[in-house]
């Protein structure tokens, strides 16, 4: 808690960033609060469409709460920005097994 109360500190003072949404989730999922680390995601995405890390972030905590068409999304999304990403495509076609998405795994 002492962590977190000192993450908020440091985003009252200063404009948040891209790593400050990392930190925080990462901080929440310490802490065991987890859909409160999926929301600040969630929201690091939509302020932060362009940072693949935050949107990687959160595929893979969506993949964690099984909801994989979300996740699956989330990692197309990021493919479609660069296409030679080979962890990405492993990891959509994983979730595509998991979809019997059979033709596109």
């Amino acid at each position: 808690q002492e962590a977190l109360s000192a993450m908020r500190e440091l985003e009252e003072q200063s404009d948040v960033t891209p790593m400050l949404v990392r930190l925080e989730a990462q901080i929440l999922q310490s802490a065991e609060e987890p859909e409160e680390a999926l929301r600040v995601l969630r929201a690091g995405v939509r302020d932060f469409p362009e940072d693949r890390d935050i949107r990687l972030s959160y595929a893979r905590m969506l993949v964690q709460f099984e909801r994989f068409p979300d996740a699956r999304e989330q990692f197309q999304e990021l493919v479609e920005r660069d296409t030679r990403d080979w962890g990405t495509w492993y990891s959509m076609a994983l979730l595509d097994m998991e979809l019997e998405n059979y033709d596109s795994a």
